[in-house]
């Protein structure tokens, strides 16, 4: 039985769906409140995998010869928004 990657989840995934990022922090140009952000947590909780899990997966074997930087490059392609 052949299986497909269909995404994958993360620390960052979770955290995310529970903070702003930094961009919709300054455009609000409120205070963040991150211990307030922190208590309220249980909005995630009712939240399923397919909620929060990163669908654009790029996975790549093991390949020494593969520099660094070209790996942040692949990554840094992904990172659209």
């Amino acid at each position: 039985m052949t299986m497909n990657v269909i995404g994958i989840i993360s620390e960052k995934d979770i955290l995310s769906s529970i903070f702003p990022d930094m961009k919709e922090i300054i455009e609000s140009g409120a205070k963040a409140d991150f211990e307030e952000m922190e208590n309220d947590y249980t909005g995630v909780l009712d939240k399923t995998f397919a909620d929060l899990m990163t669908r654009a997966v790029a996975s790549r074997y093991a390949d020494f010869a593969c520099h660094i930087n070209n790996v942040v490059a692949k990554i840094s392609s992904y990172s659209s928004d």
